[in-house]
């Protein structure tokens, strides 16, 4: 799975899983614990792969911040631990 935030920062949510890359995330039915990987600076595939899904999500108008090169930058991995 992806996420992102619409940009990278120190502090927040983000900053705390730079700097100790583990969480553990809740969706409905499912909360596994994860290893987050940093991939904002990954291929060129990987985040047009990932702006697509945005776009998908969130609709024409409702996706701008999130395919930003900000935005981009902030593509994090999360890998079943």
């Amino acid at each position: 799975m992806y996420v992102r935030t619409w940009y990278r920062r120190t502090t927040g949510w983000f900053g705390h899983v730079i700097d100790l890359p583990q969480a553990r995330i809740r969706v409905p039915g499912l909360e596994p614990d994860v290893i987050i990987a940093d991939v904002g600076r990954g291929a060129p595939e990987l985040r047009a792969s990932v702006d697509a899904a945005y776009r998908t999500k969130y609709g024409r108008f409702g996706h701008q911040l999130m395919v930003t090169d900000d935005a981009a930058a902030t593509t994090l991995r999360l890998d079943p631990q």
